[in-house]
């Protein structure tokens, strides 16, 4: 369901070569896996470019957003753990809000890309990047990503970073009520 999007981003947001779209489009299968169950850790060492394309799915996101209410931890909570790598931040995410909230991901990426009106106010703040952590997804060098977007004015930027890459103040977590 989200292949076409993910291979859109690919090719004209992160500038993929022809070659490296066609091993992506192999490995598009997403898989189930709740956030609170995805060893982070181990997913930031695993390192493989031909299983680019590969996705994580949490099972718990809806079918659709428009009565989910977002939820942006203040950044005060998460300031303890600037400069730890995203696998961190994820994990710290998954345990702490878990139970409490939905933790979107690609699926929720997607919406609000795609409809940037119908996205909530919250996320159109042009200084900070938004955090997906229900999702992540194997990018063309093989490493692990977590995606987030930046607000530029009329539409959403696409991007995802590294999860072992730090976290800065910059960055925010978007959560939607249960």
């Amino acid at each position: 369901k989200h292949n076409d999007f993910l291979l859109d981003t690919f090719q004209n947001f992160w500038s993929y070569t022809q070659e490296q779209l066609d091993r992506a489009k192999q490995n598009l299968k997403p898989e189930m896996v709740l956030p609170k169950n995805l060893d982070w850790s181990q997913r930031k060492q695993d390192i493989d470019p031909s299983k680019s394309g590969e996705y994580i799915l949490n099972p718990e996101v809806p079918p659709n957003f428009e009565s989910k209410k977002v939820f942006i931890p203040d950044r005060t909570e998460l300031k303890p753990l600037e400069g730890k790598p995203l696998s961190e931040i994820g994990e710290y995410v998954a345990n702490t809000y878990g139970n409490r909230y939905i933790i979107p991901g690609i699926e929720y990426w997607e919406y609000i890309s795609k409809n940037p009106s119908q996205a909530p106010q919250e996320l159109k703040d042009s200084k900070n990047y938004y955090f997906y952590f229900g999702s992540i997804l194997r990018t063309r060098n093989g490493y692990w990503y977590a995606p987030c977007s930046l607000w530029s004015g009329s539409s959403f930027e696409r991007f995802a970073f590294w999860l072992g890459f730090v976290w800065v103040s910059y960055y925010r977590v978007v959560l939607l009520e249960r």
